[in-house]
């Protein structure tokens, strides 16, 4: 009778999906708060200091929760020398994501125009213009005396309208003048009435219009307002004279404040070795170590060899820096960004290591880096000069050489895979 054999020990998967989703959460929350707290540092400092510490931190506790053997599936073994060429096929894979990001900012509109900056006298537009007083026109009279109300109401009789109305009227009514005395005076105690409602009538806009703030001389200043008055007035002249208003200087400095110093400076050559080790040397081992390493190996065997690594590529998409300027940039530098994830995914899963995705992100981050230190010196058209494109020689053999890469990666993943 032959022993019962122990039950095989089942294999936890980590991370799940929801574990990885928080573990990406959890290193963009550290690695923002700690390169936060060293922004005096400078911003690349501080971003470098972030990933090291905070994504660095994250990838390594994660790492230790992973399964043994750890270092096979984390990734952690040789690199074999016949994946080279197909690793050399994907490296212009830099160059269509660029030229992607050309066509974005060309399809993108022109940023819009500000308004002009209000005149140097310090004029302001009032609120509401039709409450501002209407400028009188040569040969117009005033409202009063053109029978015009303040408002632009329905014209208003005139006192000489009004007594020829009565004149006209005691004509009608047979008044010849050499009637009775008592109708006479009736007559004339009429027409002094409606010349004293008339002129009554009259006064009364001219009042309104004279009432008008804009309008109205100012008071006379006590001699100590008229001192402080002199002495700040010179103050003013030169704030004028310096800024064309408050507005615009407002603007200015809301514009000063919100310009960021870049991460790489091209014309020194200290920070330029400064990004070199950052993003060609830090991050890359970093990066990969957390998502390829530990995060995909999970995802691939809980979902697949497709998903899982889509889902990584989504997963690290959320770390890359997306542009937000305009949303044709945004959909283009987040489809570049998952599509270079894919591609390193598989290179991953091909070749069974993580120094594979590694050595592939660092040339492309060195060949960014190169194009922004050869600016001023060498400007290469669709790379490093704004406005310009790729020629079309460059950007068709590119993607060939992409896609026969990407196909090469596909076939060796499905291989080891199956194996």
């Amino acid at each position: 009778m032959s022993d019962p054999q122990p039950a095989r020990r089942r294999v936890r998967v980590f991370p799940d999906v929801p574990t990885a989703l928080l573990l990406t959460i959890g290193a963009l929350l550290a690695g923002g708060f700690i390169g936060f707290l060293f922004l005096d540092l400078g911003t690349l400092a501080a971003t470098a200091i972030g990933t090291v510490i905070g994504v660095g931190g994250v990838a390594t506790l994660a790492a230790r929760r992973v399964e043994e053997p750890q270092a096979a599936r984390i990734g952690l073994i040789g690199l074999h020398a016949r994946v080279l060429p197909v690793l050399l096929a994907l490296v212009p894979a830099a160059l269509l994501a660029k030229e992607l990001d050309n066509l974005a900012s060309h399809w993108s509109p022109p940023p819009a125009v500000e308004a002009a900056a209000p005149a140097a006298s310090g004029s302001e537009t009032p609120e509401h213009p039709e409450a501002a007083p209407a400028a009188e026109t040569p040969g117009a009279g005033s409202d009063a005396a053109s029978g015009t109300r303040p408002g632009g109401d329905a014209p208003a009789a005139s006192g000489k309208s009004v007594v020829a109305n009565a004149r006209a009227a005691s004509a009608a009514d047979g008044l010849d003048g050499s009637g009775k005395g008592a109708q006479r005076s009736g007559v004339a105690a009429a027409e002094r009435a409606a010349e004293a409602a008339a002129f009554a009538e009259l006064e009364a806009p001219e009042a309104s219009v004279k009432a008008d703030p804009s309008e109205v001389a100012p008071k006379q200043a006590d001699p100590a307002k008229q001192e402080s008055d002199k002495s700040e007035a010179p103050a003013t002249t030169d704030r004028a004279a310096g800024d064309a208003s408050p507005a615009t200087h407002a603007r200015d400095e809301d514009d000063d404040e919100t310009e960021l110093e870049p991460l790489i400076d091209p014309g020194n050559p200290y920070s330029l070795i400064e990004g070199a080790i950052f993003y060609v040397g830090i991050e890359p081992v970093i990066h990969e170590f957390l998502f390829r390493g530990v995060i995909q190996q999970g995802l691939v065997a809980q979902l697949g060899l497709s998903r899982g690594v889509t889902l990584t590529a989504l997963l690290w998409t959320m770390l890359q820096p997306v542009p937000a300027t305009t949303p044709a940039r945004f959909a283009a530098a987040f489809v570049s960004w998952f599509a270079l994830g894919w591609l390193l995914g598989m290179v991953r899963a091909a070749t069974g290591s993580i120094l594979g995705s590694i050595l592939l992100t660092s040339l492309w981050s060195a060949i960014g880096l190169v194009s922004i230190a050869l600016m001023d010196r060498v400007p290469i058209p669709g790379f490093n000069v704004e406005g310009t494109h790729l020629p079309l020689e460059v950007t068709l053999a590119s993607a060939v050489l992409v896609a026969v890469g990407a196909w090469r990666l596909v076939v060796l993943a499905r291989l080891a895979r199956g194996a």
